[in-house]
């Protein structure tokens, strides 16, 4: 049997509330969302072990060529859809995303090259917008159409990008890049790649009362329990520093054509946002948000958007976490990318 777990009855009215989402037509659609999200769902609570039973003998009827209900299919899609939303995925999807296998590590040595020179673009971003070397930034695009999203950005030309980062930074503004790691897929007509780069953004805040939204700064004590630190009267008088960091991956849609002279160039800069966390910078003092605050955000980042949004930012609340709806969707558009396909990435208002 599925593993059982149930939620609390205040999350179980929520879960029922918050429920209703567009949904894809067909059939074949909905069987295989379904399918995908039998894993996931083994993970997740649900309201009744009657809808786990249901589940799983759906599962099995499919096993066996049978035929299954569409307004099960629904139910599931629909069950799924709240889970993710409400922030429920807690870990990494345990199905490969990807439905074939592109050139991605060893080949022939024109292989090796493309995919070396893609991976010099996608670690230009950290290098060069961290030192504000605008011209080698820009450099790393398109000359037109070229797009990225962050979460307090959301969708921009790269040119807009570059002037409200140059505007943030001249505010004190201050967010730095770690690269962890770039691995390139190169499509078949070796004109379209697609590169993967591992990286944590951490955002250093400085939080005034007027920031503080009513909360108040937390002090550990070296003992584990919970204090006043000695400097709380004066940090409640002035600004105190934390940082959020943000566990990500950083997604390059990048071509090689005529339009830019052959030479491979970043179309489209789309970030996977997997896992935050808020780290004190003297060792005692970070916000509190409230839990709702938190919860209008995905949990990928949830506390990056939460301390950018008190700061005034419009976060962007359709961004790809480490798993559920969005996740899939991307991997679909990386795909199409690389076979030669038209993308969409442009998602906000439409979930």
């Amino acid at each position: 049997m599925l593993p059982k777990y149930r939620l609390t009855s205040t999350s179980r009215q929520r879960a029922r509330g918050e429920a209703g989402c567009d949904l894809p037509a067909g059939p074949a659609h909905w069987y295989k969302k379904a399918l995908l999200g039998l894993h996931e769902l083994s993970f997740l609570a649900t309201t009744s072990s009657k809808f786990y039973n249901t589940v799983w003998r759906h599962r099995q009827a499919h096993l066996s060529s049978k035929v299954t209900s569409s307004h099960f299919i629904t139910g599931i899609h629909t069950k799924v859809h709240t889970y993710r939303t409400l922030g429920l995925v807690t870990m990494t999807s345990p199905q490969d995303p990807h439905t074939k296998l592109y050139s991605h590590i060893n080949g022939q040595t024109s292989d090796l090259l493309d995919r070396y020179a893609v991976s010099e673009l996608c670690k230009g971003w950290p290098v060069y917008r961290d030192a504000s070397e605008w011209q080698n930034y820009r450099d790393l695009f398109t000359a037109e159409g070229a797009y990225v999203w962050t979460t307090w950005s959301g969708p921009r030309t790269v040119d807009e990008f570059i002037s409200i980062s140059k505007a943030g930074k001249e505010k004190d503004v201050f967010i730095m890049h770690r690269e962890c790691g770039t691995l390139v897929e190169l499509g078949k007509d070796k004109t379209r790649a697609i590169g993967k780069m591992k990286a944590t953004i951490t955002h250093r805040f400085k939080f005034s009362p007027q920031h503080s939204n009513g909360t108040h700064a937390a002090f550990n004590g070296s003992n584990g329990t919970t204090g006043t630190h000695p400097h709380d009267a004066a940090k409640a008088e002035g600004e105190y520093e934390f940082d959020v960091d943000c566990d990500c991956r950083f997604i390059f849609f990048v071509e090689k054509n005529a339009s830019t002279n052959n030479e491979w160039k970043t179309r489209y800069v789309k970030l996977f946002y997997e896992k935050d966390k808020v780290v004190t910078v003297d060792g005692f003092t970070a916000p509190r948000f409230s839990k709702a605050e938190l919860e209008r955000i995905p949990k990928g980042y949830k506390y990056l958007g939460a301390a950018q949004a008190r700061l005034g930012y419009e976060i962007d609340l359709d961004l790809p976490t480490a798993s559920g709806e969005l996740w899939d969707r991307m991997y679909g558009e990386m795909e199409k990318w690389l076979d030669g396909g038209k993308v969409d990435l442009f998602w906000e208002g439409k979930q």
